[in-house]
């Protein structure tokens, strides 16, 4: 079997017909989203209806919840809430009912799960996993985890990665192609499809094939400017990654001079005041 997983699309549908036209020439047995279908960007209608039409098996995500009122918006910040709202405005009815039919976490096929945050904490609070330390609590969720399931797929972060867990030590793995050891834990993320913020702007998705027991990542050209040209035009465009110079001029001064208090105060707002973004 050969699983395409998709996240992050967030309403770019020039990101999503690009994707789908490169799994289309693979091709894939299913093809699984991870959440946030909607957000930022101008197309959530069309978007879904395109998810649906495929079949694809989906999760829900922050975004999602947010357009139909299962998650307050204003606890997103300023870009993602000011897409919300305009995002609340334009579903159609159809599209609504299907985001709130979505559940936070599937098992697919008895192989493997999917969520779009963590397992753990709950999947509402939407916690973002960017470390080895942050995937502590999933992974002991996913040993945990009723499916036996040995590999989680999530998304949430918009960058492409993969974790590996066994004996208690977490490994990083940032190539193009994981092989799945049959003795270890996964967490992997398939990166954005709508909104790479890795420093390479390109869709990004992956397949998991089961006959080989790999994870493959793979990016995709598309023309961003068409999807930033509409937002802008609609009053939602958002500049992605744009934090103040001096607010990451403090983060940096923190990360050197002052490690444990900063990566003390980190542990805490990740856990606690979950980033909508």
């Amino acid at each position: 079997m050969k699983y395409a997983i998709l996240s992050d699309i967030h309403s770019n549908i020039e990101a999503l017909k690009a994707v789908l036209s490169v799994i289309e020439a693979t091709p894939v047995d299913k093809i699984v989203c991870l959440g946030d279908m909607v957000g930022y960007y101008t197309n959530p209608n069309e978007c879904l209806e395109i998810i649906e039409d495929s079949g694809m098996v989906c999760v829900s995500g922050n975004h999602d919840r947010g357009a139909v009122g299962l998650k307050d918006i204003n606890l997103f910040f300023r870009g993602a809430k000011r897409a919300m709202a305009w995002t609340q405005k334009q579903l159609s009815l159809k599209s609504a009912l299907f985001l709130k039919t979505i559940p936070l976490i599937r098992t697919i096929d008895d192989l493997f799960l999917g969520v779009h945050s963590s397992l753990d904490p709950d999947p509402d609070t939407d916690f973002y996993i960017r470390s080895e330390e942050d995937t502590r609590l999933t992974f002991n969720a996913l040993v945990q985890h009723p499916s036996r399931a040995k590999i989680c797929f999530f998304g949430h972060t918009h960058h492409p990665v993969a974790y590996e867990y066994n004996q208690d030590t977490v490994h990083k793995i940032m190539e193009t192609t994981v092989p799945l050891n049959p003795l270890c834990y996964y967490l992997i993320n398939p990166g954005s499809v709508g909104q790479s913020r890795d420093k390479d702007a390109r869709a990004s998705f992956s397949i998991y094939d089961t006959a080989l027991s790999t994870v493959s990542f793979y990016r995709v050209n598309y023309d961003r400017s068409v999807c930033l040209q509409k937002a802008k035009k609609v009053g939602i465009f958002y500049k992605e990654g744009m934090l103040s110079k001096k607010w990451k001029d403090t983060k940096i001064w923190a990360k050197e001079h002052c490690p444990a208090f900063y990566g003390g105060v980190r542990n805490i707002v990740r856990r606690y005041i979950p980033y909508q973004g």
